[in-house]
């Protein structure tokens, strides 16, 4: 994303910060029963960050990649990270 996007650099940066934030709340949860999760964990703003990441890489994102990346590229990408 860095070298085809023009805000390559700050769309890998936000994303990678909502990767972090998720991995945070991942690790508060390990080993906790799912029905005794503390509500802190269960609403938002992880569940928000979640939504919001996974819409941002539907939506935005991807579509943005398919039409910066030429095609063959994109299948060159796509059989060598499985």
């Amino acid at each position: 994303m860095r070298k085809p996007l023009p805000d390559g650099d700050a769309a890998v940066e936000h994303g990678t910060e909502e990767h972090k934030e998720l991995e945070r709340t991942l690790k508060r949860l390990e080993g906790t029963d799912p029905g005794r999760a503390p509500a802190s964990t269960r609403s938002s703003p992880s569940s928000t960050t979640l939504a919001d990441h996974l819409t941002d890489e539907k939506s935005e994102q991807s579509p943005r990649l398919r039409q910066s990346i030429p095609r063959e590229e994109l299948v060159n990408l796509a059989s060598t990270h499985p």
